[in-house]
């Protein structure tokens, strides 16, 4: 109860990781920095942020979209594939 109650008042639930909501046995550390890390070159690229609106539920069992006409659409692409396969690793 006491690593929940210090995440919910050290951070913002859109940048949160599912490790953060589900607290399960994962460690919190790296991985989850680089989760917070592209939540905020979402909303740079986007001007919104990737799970706005959507909940708990959005971000443990993300399926993000965009725009594929924007001019990062390829970037972001790259960058989400990239990610996740180094969280995985990360999570080893």
């Amino acid at each position: 109860l006491k690593m929940q109650e210090y995440i919910e008042s050290n951070s913002t639930l859109i940048y949160r990781s599912p490790e953060m909501i589900t607290l399960e046995d994962k460690p919190i550390g790296f991985a989850s920095d680089i989760w917070m890390l592209g939540c905020i070159a979402y909303f740079i690229y986007f001007r919104k942020h990737p799970f706005e609106g959507e909940g708990k539920l959005a971000i443990i069992s993300p399926n993000v979209r965009y725009s594929e006409d924007s001019e990062y659409a390829k970037l972001i692409q790259s960058l989400w594939c990239y990610s996740r396969v180094f969280v995985r690793r990360l999570r080893r």
